[in-house]
């Protein structure tokens, strides 16, 4: 779903909204075990067993996935020598049952789970500022430190700090449909989520104390309550599709959440800031046929949604060093560290739009929306003023095309759409330093207005043996009016572009069907090519390192489906065919704090799968 979200689809956004849900359970008794191994020695396993334990009544599907890679970036440090990063361990499992009790009623519940334990990303400093703060608080010790990881190469590292990822989450969602009458349904949408992380993890990368993270229990701990009521329905002889309902969910912490940071080799100071928040909405939005009022309408249709939010929102802060002393509430000792702020924000948010079916398979559309993201605070403002974040507010238009065709024997599909977005107080992550109180890190502001206008195509052609596709993306998105509000005064970045938004994207892949007999199964071979434009990173001016390069990557995957005619599948896969080195994130702060972290991307990966699938 493209553009803002915040009429329909839960809370509120300021962007778009990818909708995922489980494959429901069937009717049928079927299933599948897949497994899979590759470099790094990478394992997999995956099982699917779908039970029909009453016919079209009670319906059952489980699933369980787990998967474990070591990673491909190894500490070669003094401190954690042979550990390395980048790695994968995670297990998810869920079950799903589907009750049907009579023709008007139907209740899908889900119970999920999904756990993950790694060390992290593979985090290195590759240079420093020779004027920045750090050279400044470390001196020649900085210089040795970057010199040993750019002499080690990138797919090694040093840390100071024990690097570990930990999360454990769990969850129950209830979606109860009622059909009153063949017009008209009632939808209830339910869900409980208990989320708890562990994360020690060091954002410099250098055997430095620059700024490390560190915990032993959980650094965080929130459950998550959600109730969505939905009245569907349809009015003036189904020329009118509507609906309405109410939406609340709250966030609270729970268990005792602490970590430990270290500044700058600051004494170490422990951190217990805990967030809490509850969204409430009333919402309705209805699509009607134009065509049903007159033969020349025939094919248009408008549709109008409006939502009205409330939003309300607890932090609070326990910051003290190992000495007891607050950071958090400067002039006192712990246990008197706890400052606490709140906020309340309600809004109204639409969404407008055309819809012209120039023939069953050619559609054209327009749309406007508003859309609202919700304020948030900063733990670690270097100034009080800086605490908390307004609300973010975008309008946007979008004109699209969307259409299936066929030319003799190709069949295709091609959709386009531009946009124009119009930001307030949008929401913008800066880096800062304070020589003051030696605190460093990165915050939220708001920028006062900014603007995006953009452009998508995809296209795809079928052939009777090869299937192409070509995507294209362009993003020119810039802050009209920024002034950013730093310890050391107001920096204007007015002008500035976008972090993390890279201007051109193209992706194209090509799938050929080999022409073997039917009876051998089906095997095919693609290859994708993904190729970026370069971006900003998140320096908000012009510096060393503060726009990432540009890179593609080439991936390449053989399919052998029903393997001589039996229920089984082969595939094979290579990503990152020409094993490129290329740096999948960096943080350009080579100005506020004086160094540069960047984390590089995979290196080149292969394996294979096997997936058996059995039914009667």
């Amino acid at each position: 779903l493209k553009g803002p979200q915040g009429t329909l689809f839960g809370g509120t956004s300021t962007g778009g909204a990818i909708l995922v849900e489980p494959r429901r359970p069937t009717d049928r008794f079927e299933g599948h075990v897949r497994i899979g191994a590759g470099n790094y020695s990478l394992r997999e396993v995956e099982g699917v067993l779908n039970l029909p334990v009453v016919a079209d009544k009670l319906l059952v599907r489980f699933a369980v996935a787990g998967q474990q890679r070591d990673g491909f970036t190894r500490d070669v440090g003094p401190l954690f020598p042979g550990k390395d990063y980048d790695d994968r361990d995670h297990l998810a499992w869920r079950a799903g049952v589907t009750f049907r009790p009579s023709e008007r009623f139907e209740n899908y519940l889900v119970f999920d789970s999904y756990s993950r334990d790694t060390n992290g990303p593979g985090i290195k400093m590759i240079d420093y500022n020779p004027s920045g703060p750090a050279v400044f608080v470390y001196g020649d010790a900085l210089r040795d430190a970057v010199a040993l990881q750019q002499s080690i190469g990138p797919r090694h590292t040093a840390l100071s700090t024990d690097q570990r990822e930990r999360a454990k989450e769990w969850g129950i969602t209830d979606i109860a449909e009622l059909r009153i009458s063949d017009s008209l349904k009632l939808r209830n949408i339910a869900s409980y989520r208990r989320s708890r992380l562990l994360d020690r993890y060091e954002f410099e990368g250098s055997t430095l104390p620059i700024l490390d993270r560190t915990t032993e229990g959980w650094a965080s701990s929130t459950r998550t309550m959600s109730e969505e009521l939905q009245l569907q329905g349809q009015s003036f002889g189904g020329a009118l599709t509507w609906t309405t309902g109410v939406y609340w969910e709250e966030t609270k912490p729970r268990d005792d959440a602490k970590s430990v940071q270290i500044t700058f080799g600051a004494p170490p100071a422990t951190n217990a800031s805990v967030s809490s928040s509850e969204q409430r909405a009333v919402f309705a939005q209805g699509t009607y046929d134009l065509g049903t009022w007159s033969s020349s309408l025939e094919g248009l249709s408008f549709t109008a949604g409006l939502r009205k939010s409330w939003d309300e929102d607890t932090s609070t802060r326990n910051q003290y060093n190992a000495d007891g002393t607050c950071t958090s509430n400067p002039g006192f000792t712990y246990p008197d560290c706890e400052v606490s702020l709140s906020a309340k924000n309600d809004t109204v948010t639409w969404t407008v739009g055309l819809d012209y079916r120039v023939a069953p398979s050619v559609l054209t559309y327009v749309s406007a929306r508003r859309g609202y993201r919700p304020g948030s605070f900063n733990f670690f403002a270097p100034l009080p003023s800086l605490s908390r974040v307004g609300p973010e507010y975008v309008r946007d238009i979008e004109l699209g095309l969307k259409s299936d065709w066929r030319a003799g024997s190709v069949v295709g599909r091609t959709n386009v759409d531009v946009y124009y977005a119009k930001y307030k107080d949008i929401q913008r992550a800066v880096g800062f330093y304070d020589p003051e109180t030696n605190l460093q890190g990165s915050l939220t502001m708001n920028a006062a207005a900014a603007t995006a206008l953009g452009a998508e195509v995809e296209t795809t052609l079928v052939f009777p043996a090869v299937e192409l596709s070509l995507i294209y993306a362009y993003a020119d998105a810039e802050y009209d009016e920024f002034i950013s509000q730093t310890p050391s005064g107001p920096v204007d970045l007015s002008g500035t572009p976008f972090p993390s938004s890279p201007k051109h994207k193209v992706s194209a892949n090509v799938r050929y069907h080999l022409p073997i007999d039917s009876s051998w199964g089906e095997l095919s071979v693609a290859a994708t090519y993904s190729w970026q434009d370069s971006y900003w990173g998140l320096a908000p001016d012009p510096q060393p390192y503060a726009e990432q390069p540009s890179y593609g990557l080439l991936d390449l995957r053989f399919d052998w489906n029903g393997v001589a005619g039996r229920p089984l599948d082969v595939s094979a896969f290579v990503t990152n065919a020409t094993d490129k080195t290329y740096i999948a994130a960096a943080g350009g702060v080579w100005g506020v704090l004086g160094y540069v972290p960047a984390i590089y991307g995979e290196p080149r990966m292969y394996g294979v799968q096997f997936v058996l699938r059995f039914r009667p």
